[in-house]
């Protein structure tokens, strides 16, 4: 138990947790912009500017991809076990 407890092992496995849950939590906060309109009209825009072959799909496209990936990286989907 002592040696468990005196090991590192324990605090880097819930450091990574923890550092994976914070960043997931912060991408998927920028992927909530898809519902707030004047956030959504300026990726648009921005996305006008460079070109792009339908503006608003890759806007949403980019937005729901955010939203769902930080949401699954915050709970741990690609973890790895070691």
């Amino acid at each position: 138990m002592l040696k468990q407890l005196l090991s590192s092992e324990g605090f880097y496995t819930t450091f990574l947790a923890v550092i994976r849950a914070i960043a997931g939590i912060i991408i998927a906060k920028y992927g909530l912009e898809v519902f707030k309109a004047n956030s959504m009209k300026g990726n648009f825009d921005w996305l006008t500017d460079l070109h792009m072959p339908a503006p608003h799909f890759m806007a949403y496209l980019g937005k729901l991809t955010e939203l769902v990936g930080g949401a699954l990286l915050a709970i741990g989907l690609f973890r790895s076990e070691e």
